[in-house]
């Protein structure tokens, strides 16, 4: 998909369905996109609303450049939706006997990507109607969608603002063909308007946690429960394991990926977490620890060395690098620091994180974060005039020297 879309970034995460089916989330960054932010898309939420030609253009350069990426049509959209689907499934066809032709397309479109039913407790949801007393019920997607024959950007029922694709079959989600022939399977792809929009998705889907099952004691006391007098004991685990097989915590298909070692998140960006503590002292998260037997019988811990020794530790020619750089830059390897590629980003994650209002009580530990991270040094007093001086003091003459922190 990099080729396909232009990625220079991404994250996903994977989950499991209640079926056992794997699932994922997946945020792609794309080269040369139009900037979201620099439109004011709440002007398309009041029908009165004037908008600038400026904002016109731009978002005309938005419809434009996502219309060549998703769609929501279908080279033969169905004319009878009451028509049951016919033949062998297109997704358990085998790979050396696919063409890609526009009859595949369509036939995988309409057995993957075609939103047929509506269900509570699934899409199925109860608003508010002026007009009405009591709450109507209405399908949270929106199904069945409007048919359209140009791409725009619209305001969905809930109020927010949405791309909506070329679009001439009102039950489909919106797909990117190469990308729906290649994974043969559903996979729903839309651009991002805003980062409340992201901040939201991430909330409700890519953070939630996994249905726990029913612990094995409850399982088996619902059973028992409900058997009659003549209920054996063999009958009861036999409904157990048919129990079990229902309403299971791990999957073939979650525990063949934990035991293949797969991670469960995915990112292009490393991420490293550092810990500074009070008054500059500084340890790495999850620190190595063994237990070792002294002649005396006893058990003393060993720990591996802190970031901090080991950057105040580095060869000659490392001097002029600040922490910032080395832990961005270089890898610790063989008790060594090593050159990463240009190609890989590291973000830090610092903690803990202080809040930069110079009235906070703890604004003097945000000074010495900040200089820590940013300063080249090989010992800590040595950034001092003298061991009394505020780090504050300290921040504010980098910051006057017009210091980039």
């Amino acid at each position: 998909m990099v080729p396909l879309l232009g990625i220079r970034q991404f994250w996903y995460r994977f989950e499991w369905q209640e079926r056992g089916s794997r699932h994922i989330h997946r945020f792609l960054w794309l080269q040369d996109t139009p900037e979201a932010d620099e439109i004011e898309w709440d002007l398309l939420k009041r029908p009165e609303a004037i908008i600038p030609d400026e904002q016109t253009i731009k978002m005309g350069h938005f419809i434009e450049y996502w219309n060549h990426i998703i769609t929501v049509s279908s080279p033969f959209p169905r004319v009878d939706n009451n028509m049951p689907l016919l033949g062998e499934h297109p997704c358990s066809l085998p790979w050396d006997d696919l063409q890609n032709t526009k009859q595949e397309l369509a036939d995988l479109l309409n057995w993957t990507k075609r939103h047929t039913k509506c269900m509570a407790g699934y899409c199925l949801v109860k608003r508010k109607v002026p007009g009405h007393t009591e709450p109507q019920v209405f399908c949270q997607f929106d199904y069945p969608m409007s048919l359209r024959e140009d791409a725009q950007v619209g305001v969905d029922s809930k109020g927010h603002v949405r791309f909506e694709p070329k679009q001439n079959d009102w039950l489909m989600n919106p797909h990117n063909v190469p990308m729906i022939l290649g994974w043969r399977a559903n996979i729903n792809l839309k651009p991002v308007l805003s980062k409340e929009a992201a901040i939201n998705y991430i909330a409700e889907y890519t953070s939630k946690a996994e249905k726990q099952a029913p612990a094995f004691p409850k399982l088996l006391a619902g059973i028992v429960n409900e058997m009659d007098n003549k209920g054996t004991a063999q009958s009861a685990c036999q409904k157990m394991l048919n129990k079990m097989l229902g309403e299971r915590t791990y999957s073939a298909q979650e525990t063949a990926h934990l035991l293949l070692g797969i991670p469960l998140v995915w990112a292009s960006t490393t991420f490293q977490m550092v810990y500074i503590g009070a008054e500059g002292g500084f340890c790495e998260l999850g620190m190595e620890e063994e237990a070792v037997a002294t002649d005396e019988g006893e058990e003393t811990s060993v720990t591996t060395e802190s970031w901090l020794q080991r950057y105040m530790g580095q060869s000659p020619d490392m001097e002029a690098l600040s922490l910032q750089d080395v832990l961005t830059k270089y890898a610790w390897k063989k008790s060594t620091w090593k050159k990463k590629r240009d190609k890989t980003d590291i973000v830090l994650h610092v903690y803990p994180q202080f809040s930069p209002n110079p009235e906070d009580d703890c604004y003097d530990d945000f000074c010495c974060t900040k200089i820590i991270l940013h300063h080249p040094f090989r010992d800590l007093k040595a950034i001092h005039d003298n061991e009394d001086q505020p780090w504050a003091e300290v921040y504010a003459q980098c910051c006057a020297a017009e210091h980039i922190h």
